[in-house]
C-alpha cells in the first residue's frame, strides 16, 4: 500500500490542488453595503467596500473594487475621490483587455474567476459618464467634455475590440476549440453621452459642436431601436433660447445595474459528439438562443465523457420607476424622459461577448476532462497492478468519484460585475429665471409616489444649471 500511495500521490496531489485552488465570486460584501445605500448613507457603504479590499477584492478584482467604490464616492458627493477611483478602474481595464483569449485559457485553468477581472463593456463606457458628472460638479466643464469624448471614442473602437478578442481566440490553437461566429457590434452611439455633449459644448459657447451632438442624440434612437425601444426624449437646445431664462438640465438615475447568476450545464458524450443539458428549469435554450450552441462534434470521442459547466447570465435589477417629476419652489417644473436604459446596454454588450465566454469555457472544460480521464486511466493501471481484485475495484471507484467531484468543483461561473451603476437614466431640460430654488424630485411607479429626493436650495445661474438625483432601490 505504501508503494501504491507513492505512485498515486502526484495524481491525488493534483486533485487536492485543483480543488483547493477553485475560486468563486465573492458577493457577501454587497449585503451590508446595499443596506447603507438603501438608507442613502453612501459614505458608510463606501467604507464597507474599503474595509474588504484585499479579502473580498483581491488584486485580480481591482477593476471591480475601483468601480464599486468609485460609484459610491460619486453618490456621496466625494467627486475628486470618485474620479481617482474610476480612473484607476479605467487604466486597469485598458491594461487588461489586451490579454488574449488564448492566454485566458492557459492562465484560467480552474475557471474564469482565477483571472483578472477586466470589466464589462458597459462598465468601461459609463464610468466616463460619471467621471464627466464628477467634473461638472467640480465646475470643470472642459475636463467633463474630455470624458464625454473618451466615451464616444470607445464606442467607435468597440468593433475593433471585438475583432481583436475573436482573433486571439481563433489563433489560440486549442485542439478542442469551439468554432464561433464573429462578433458584430450593434451599439454605435450613446444617447446619454450625446446629451451631456450638447450641454457641455453649449456651456463653452461651441454651438456648432453642440448642434452636431444633438443630431447624434436623435440618431441614437433611430438607428438603434433594440437599445432604445422607447420614445425619443427631447434633446437639449444646441443654443440657448433668447431671453433671461436659463436652460436647466436635470438628470435622474434609477435602479441598479444588472447582476449575474450562474446557469449550470453538463457535457455528456456520444460517439464523436458532445451534448449540453441543464438542470436549471427554463434555461434549456439559453446557449442556443445566444450562441447557437447545444452540441458539437469532437472526432475520436467515445461514450462516457462527463463534465460540469457553469456560464454567467445577466439578470435585471430595475426599480420599476416609470415617471419622474421635478418641482421647484413647490411648483411643477416638468417631467423627465427616459434617455438611457443602461441595463439594456449591459445585456446587449454582454450577449455579444458571450460566445467567447462559452467557447473558452467549453474548451477549458474539455481539456480538464481529458486530463482527468488520462490521469484516471494511469491511476487505475497502478491500482490493478498493486491491489487488484474487489479491493482494487472499490479503490478505483473511490478515486474516480473524488476526481469527478474535484474537477467539477473547479467549474464555477464568473459572476463578477460592478454593483452600483444605475439601471436607467432620465433627463429633461427646463427654462428657469435665475435665482434660488428649492428643488425636489419625485419618483413614481405605476402612478404611485415611491420616493422623494429633496435636493434643497440651489442657486440657478449660467454657471450652475445642472442637477442630479439618484434613487437606486
Amino acid at each position: 500500500m505504501v508503494g501504491l500511495l507513492k505512485k498515486t500521490a502526484p495524481f491525488i496531489l493534483i486533485l487536492l490542488l485543483v480543488s483547493c485552488s477553485s475560486t468563486n465570486t465573492s458577493q457577501k460584501q454587497y449585503v451590508e453595503a446595499e443596506a447603507y445605500v438603501k438608507q442613502r448613507n453612501y459614505n458608510a457603504a463606501a467604507m464597507t467596500i474599503e474595509d474588504v479590499k484585499g479579502t473580498a477584492y483581491k488584486e485580480k478584482d481591482r477593476v471591480l473594487y475601483y468601480l464599486d467604490v468609485g460609484m459610491l464616492y460619486h453618490y456621496a458627493g466625494r467627486y475628486e475621490e470618485s474620479n481617482t477611483a474610476l480612473t484607476e478602474a479605467e487604466y486597469a481595464i485598458e491594461e487588461l483587455y489586451t490579454n488574449s483569449i488564448s492566454k485566458s485559457i492557459g492562465s484560467g485553468v480552474l475557471n474564469d474567476n482565477a483571472r483578472d477581472y477586466d470589466g464589462e463593456i458597459y462598465e468601461d463606457l459609463y464610468l466616463n459618464v460619471f467621471k464627466a458628472l464628477n467634473y461638472i460638479a467640480l465646475g470643470d466643464t472642459e475636463s467633463a467634455l474630455v470624458e464625454v469624448r473618451r466615451l464616444n471614442n470607445k464606442m467607435q473602437l468597440l468593433q475593433d475590440k471585438y475583432d481583436a478578442l475573436y482573433g486571439e481566440y481563433s489563433r489560440s490553437g486549442e485542439e478542442q476549440q469551439v468554432e464561433l461566429d464573429k462578433i458584430t457590434n450593434e451599439f454605435h452611439n450613446n444617447a446619454l453621452a450625446r446629451y451631456l455633449g450638447v450641454i457641455l459644448y453649449r456651456a463653452m459657447g461651441d454651438y456648432d459642436d453642440a448642434r452636431i451632438d444633438r443630431e447624434y442624440f436623435d440618431k441614437s434612437f433611430l438607428s438603434q431601436p433594440l437599445l432604445y425601444p422607447f420614445p425619443v426624449v427631447q434633446a437639449p437646445d444646441a443654443r440657448p433660447a433668447e431671453g433671461t431664462a436659463i436652460p436647466v438640465n436635470v438628470l435622474a438615475f434609477t435602479g441598479q445595474s444588472p447582476g449575474k447568476k450562474s446557469v449550470t450545464y453538463y457535457i455528456d458524450s456520444t460517439a464523436h459528439q458532445l451534448h449540453f443539458t441543464t438542470v436549471d428549469q427554463g434555461e434549456e435554450d439559453y446557449l442556443r438562443e445566444l450562441t447557437d450552441i447545444d452540441s458539437f462534434i469532437v472526432p475520436g470521442l467515445s461514450y462516457g465523457f462527463h463534465m460540469k459547466l457553469q456560464f454567467p447570465k445577466m439578470f435585471e435589477r430595475d426599480s420599476g420607476v416609470d415617471q419622474i417629476k421635478v418641482y421647484g419652489n413647490g411648483e411643477l417644473v416638468g417631467d423627465l424622459g427616459l434617455t438611457e436604459n443602461i441595463q439594456l446596454v449591459a445585456q446587449a454588450t454582454f450577449a455579444a461577448e458571450l460566445p467567447l465566454i462559452v467557447g473558452k469555457t467549453v474548451t477549458r472544460a474539455i481539456a480538464k476532462g481529458i486530463a482527468k480521464e488520462v490521469s484516471q486511466s494511469a491511476t487505475n493501471s497502478i491500482i490493478d497492478d498493486q491491489i487488484g481484485g474487489l479491493g482494487g475495484e472499490l479503490f478505483k471507484l473511490a478515486v474516480g468519484v473524488a476526481s469527478d467531484v474535484a474537477v467539477d468543483a473547479t467549474e464555477n461561473a464568473d459572476l463578477r460585475i460592478s454593483n452600483f451603476f444605475p439601471a436607467k437614466a432620465f433627463t429633461g431640460e427646463f427654462y428657469l429665471e435665475p435665482g434660488i430654488y428649492d428643488f425636489r424630485i419625485e419618483y413614481y411607479r405605476k402612478g404611485s409616489l415611491i420616493f422623494t429626493d429633496n435636493l434643497g436650495e440651489r442657486e440657478i445661474n449660467r454657471y450652475n444649471s445642472i442637477l442630479e438625483s439618484v434613487h437606486m432601490f
